[in-house]
């Protein structure tokens, strides 16, 4: 009878433990959310969904993600006063979105807890270190992959067409969300590969990609009628144009030279994450041989050791938490390979899933200046594969033997038996969620790394409940009020060089196509101030960040006899001479100059 009770408040337990895990992942997008200020690429993201209904040939050579755009500007128009917060929350809601996408993936397979330390520990490693925090093109993406992917599975599990075709629509659809999107299309080997395993005839495969086929064309064609209707259909050939163009080239920003990000993530996969999958083996037995001493003793020296790596990373110059990412990332692809190919689970359920997340762990870092990094979104989609993986390494490697801890056979080998397995399991995910909850807590994205200190508001209508540093506050709501005096609403503002969230913030037009006019080429920024050098009025120049294009925009301001008539040390603010007339009395922008408030 004991055993019976002590049994059921066991299993009560675990599954309070499971809701608090899922809990935390639904919380957590939410978390961090109201801190830090991007100048660059939130900045360039906002501009766009500001202009793209109301002037889109100011944003002419940004339509390479016209689907996140008509997205980003339809939540614009519905929540867009609710400014930077507002379009994180977005992103958080997507987020949590695609997190359930997983669970419904995953759950007819693998258990409600091993699939929420997967999307935990993944969630708490990326979600506020990358740009995920925003509604972006990142997120978007990842969202609509997955929703193919769960439709595609159990299409081809169930012989359903309606599912092959939404899912290849969804596919359409998601290279206008993301250009590289296109390589999405390599997910109907999955057809192919799916009908070999379970022995479909062929009449029957070739029925399904022709299903595939026809919804992707659908897709493509419905979201190309939109896009004329909306009169994007020649911005967005330029856009296209333009980023071939890029491709290759290293002077073009962030878009060029697109190749050897990929070639240096695969590097750093290999290399960091066997540096990093070293050091977490080490840690396992390091806590493990404590608790012979003392049990649990081992949490506060390796949380605080890991405060001080991670906390400290930019002092002492130890890029722990990259090699985490490629360790994880290597872990992902390794194992979705094994579910893929091994012959035990191939012609199984997890089979398939674990040739698509490969095949999307394979084609994000290409055709993205980020390289391998696009792969950690995919962290909490796949991790869950990880997680089974490990509690299951016993029977899928047969005896294991390690050399660290266990019994001794007859003949004197060291053989981990399954407590041993089972604590090296239980450890390592236990410092897994602790590197990336101290990953989560130690990085804001493009801001200070001192959490803390990020408590001082802005004073500008768009950045209400968003917090940075005092400093940067200060010096934002200085620019800002400075800007109040040259421009208002509607006006062309001429932001040099990272800094377009200044056009966002004074809901200004950019003076180049793109907003953030660091992206072009030297020959490209000579010749779009040569020509725009003639045409009245010339725009307020604001200029933010030192760029190899500098000489440049000195030689534009003096041959238009530009005055500078304010600058504060980060942010210099430069008038054309029609410009001197103008009363200096009117009021800033969405608010006055005020003090930066903590």
């Amino acid at each position: 009878m004991n055993g019976h009770v002590e049994s059921t408040g066991s299993i009560g337990m675990w599954r309070d433990v499971t809701r608090t895990v899922w809990l935390l992942i639904i919380i957590y997008p939410f978390l961090y959310l109201w801190q830090g200020i991007s100048y660059s690429d939130e900045g360039n993201a906002l501009v766009i969904y500001q202009l793209i209904f109301s002037d889109p040939a100011a944003i002419a050579d940004t339509y390479g993600v016209w689907g996140t755009s008509i997205i980003g500007g339809a939540w614009n128009l519905l929540f867009g006063e609710f400014g930077l917060a507002g379009f994180r929350v977005g992103g958080a809601v997507v987020s949590i979105a695609t997190f359930g996408l997983v669970y419904l993936l995953c759950r007819p397979h693998l258990d409600r807890m091993t699939i929420g330390l997967g999307v935990l520990v993944g969630v708490m490693y990326y979600h506020h270190f990358m740009t995920t925090t925003l509604l972006g093109y990142n997120n978007l993406s990842l969202f609509f992959h997955l929703a193919s992917i769960l439709l595609l599975v159990r299409g081809l599990n169930a012989n359903r067409q309606g599912f092959i075709f939404a899912a290849a629509a969804l596919i359409g659809f998601n290279i206008f969300v993301r250009l590289p999107n296109l390589l999405g299309l390599f997910m109907a080997l999955a057809i192919a590969w799916h009908g070999w395993m379970q022995g479909t005839p062929a009449r029957i495969q070739w029925k399904q990609l022709m299903i595939f086929t026809i919804g992707v064309v659908v897709a493509v064609a419905m979201s190309l009628v939109m896009m004329r209707a909306l009169g994007h259909d020649y911005y967005y050939l330029r856009s296209l144009e333009y980023l071939f163009a890029s491709t290759g080239n290293a002077d073009h920003g962030p878009y060029g030279n697109l190749i050897k990000p990929v070639l240096n993530g695969y590097y750093h996969l290999l290399f960091d994450g066997l540096v990093m999958l070293a050091l977490l083996l080490l840690a396992v037995h390091w806590t493990l041989r404590m608790d012979k001493y003392r049990p649990r003793v081992w949490l506060l020296p390796a949380a605080g050791a890991l405060l001080f790596f991670w906390y400290f990373y930019d002092v002492i110059g130890i890029p722990l938490s990259g090699r985490l990412g490629s360790m994880l990332v290597a872990l992902c692809m390794v194992v979705s390979a094994l579910y893929a190919f091994m012959a035990r689970w191939r012609s199984g359920p997890l089979g398939v899933i674990g040739l698509l997340l490969l095949i999307q762990l394979v084609i994000w870092p290409l055709g993205s200046g980020a390289g391998f990094v696009n792969q950690l979104y995919l962290l909490p989609a796949a991790l869950p594969l990880v997680v089974e993986f490990m509690r299951n390494v016993k029977g899928i490697m047969g005896e294991t033997r390690f050399a660290l801890a266990g019994g001794q056979d007859a003949g004197g080998s060291v053989v981990a038996g399954s407590e041993t397995l089972h604590a090296y399991r239980k450890r390592a995910l236990a410092l897994l969620l602790l590197f990336s909850a101290v990953n989560g807590f130690c990085f804001s994205y493009s801001d200070s790394y001192n959490r803390p200190g990020l408590r001082y508001a802005v004073d500008n209508q768009y950045l209400n409940h968003v917090y940075t540093t005092h400093e940067k506050a200060e010096s934002l709501n200085a620019v800002i009020a400075e800007l109040g005096k040259y421009v208002r609403k509607g006006d062309t503002l001429f932001v040099a060089w990272t800094a377009p969230l200044l056009n966002y913030l004074t809901e200004t037009k950019p003076y180049f196509p793109h907003p953030w006019s660091e992206i072009y080429t030297r020959d490209e920024i000579e010749r779009m101030l040569l020509e725009r050098g003639d045409r009245r009025p010339l725009p307020v120049t604001v200029k933010y960040g030192n760029t190899g294009y500098d000489d440049i925009l000195e030689e534009f301001l003096a041959s238009n006899a530009y005055r500078r008539v304010w600058s504060n040390g980060e942010f210099a603010v430069y008038v054309p001479p029609a410009e001197d007339t103008v009363s200096h009395t009117g009021g800033p922008l969405h608010g006055g100059p005020g003090r930066a408030t903590g």
